[in-house]
């Protein structure tokens, strides 16, 4: 427990003494948790995936996703140069925020295309989420060649958007064949 404890303090310590491009790069924080920051930073788009899904009108619920989208590029942009000189990196585990970009784009390419399994929302998250995931840890093609050869902000939003281009585009395929 004192563990749990101190390393809170030390995360809480780290944010306060920080400038609030690190702050919004790392996703308020969650990107410097040592393990699985990427998965953390996901878990952003999630919350905000099921606060749009609960708080907003139906017929509004994409057009809000779409300007959190917007928003959120039009962050990771303005803020990855500085935080990749700041973490010392071209591609910074401790920079989540393409991360969120990425989920919500997976979850606009889905749309409404999981409704017709009648499945509860939170099984929506949880597909989106893993899938998205998955993608973006393998790299497939596209993504790969991303990664490894674009260092700079556009290769950092990029190889995300296109891992979930391929995560909702499989969703889509999928959901077409009734699988």
């Amino acid at each position: 427990m004192k563990n749990i404890l101190n390393f809170v303090v030390d995360l809480v310590e780290r944010l306060f003494n920080t400038d609030e491009r690190v702050i919004l790069g790392s996703g308020f924080g969650l990107g410097l948790i040592p393990f699985a920051p990427g998965s953390f930073g996901t878990l952003i788009g999630v919350v905000i995936h099921w606060m749009t899904h609960y708080c907003i009108k139906v017929n509004f619920q994409y057009l809000m996703l779409f300007y959190l989208l917007l928003l959120t590029c039009i962050m990771s942009l303005l803020t990855s140069d500085y935080c990749s000189m700041y973490w010392e990196s071209s591609d910074p585990k401790q920079f989540i925020i393409d991360e969120i970009a990425g989920y919500l784009l997976t979850v606009l390419i889905i749309g409404d295309s999981l409704n017709k399994y009648n499945a509860p929302f939170w099984k929506h998250l949880v597909v989106a989420f893993v899938l998205f995931r998955l993608c973006d840890i393998v790299k497939l093609p596209g993504a790969k060649y991303i990664d490894k050869n674009i260092h700079n902000k556009w290769g950092i939003l990029l190889d995300d958007l296109v891992s979930a281009i391929y995560a909702g585009g499989v969703l889509r395929f999928l959901s077409i064949f009734n699988i």
